[in-house]
């Protein structure tokens, strides 16, 4: 099967949402989506050959840094490196405007995504308490960030 990874666009909204809410602990609205887009935030999709989503990223520059704020993947393609290809794509994408950091925050309980940042240079900066409230049981998020570094626009390219 062929995966390809390209920009969200308004046409991808509607699947990005239906898979956003079947793997997501407090899954986004259609507009925080759409207003990402228009943002002209970094967003991303994995689709297959049928234009199914299989993934998707969401990242945005806020003055020298990046934020990456949502990526899920399809349960079914986890664990196959499209997580970590979304990953590389806002890595090379920080790289290629010159942007110091990539920040991040992910559930202490997510430790299958903890790993794979770790792997790909991220490193915790501290713990917020309760972060996460969508549950009945309020959960931590462990914040990441990764320097960029110059070798990252040729490495994920």
């Amino acid at each position: 099967m062929r995966i390809n990874v390209e920009d969200m666009e308004t046409k991808h909204i509607d699947k990005v949402i239906a898979l956003d809410k079947k793997i997501a602990h407090n899954p986004w609205s259609k507009l925080m989506f759409l207003e990402e887009l228009t943002l002209n935030s970094f967003c991303r999709v994995l689709t297959d050959e049928y234009g199914d989503i299989l993934g998707y990223g969401v990242s945005r520059l806020l003055v020298d840094e990046w934020h990456m704020l949502t990526v899920g993947v399809k349960s079914d393609f986890r664990r196959q490196g499209y997580g970590k290809r979304l990953v590389e794509d806002v890595i090379r994408k920080a790289a290629l405007n010159y942007s110091q950091a990539i920040l991040l925050e992910v559930r202490s309980s997510n430790t299958i995504a903890i790993n794979l940042y770790k792997k790909l240079g991220f490193e915790t900066l501290h713990i917020r308490e309760q972060y996460y409230k969508s549950s009945s049981v309020p959960e931590d998020a462990v914040v990441m960030k990764r320097l960029v570094k110059e070798g990252d626009r040729e490495l994920f390219s």
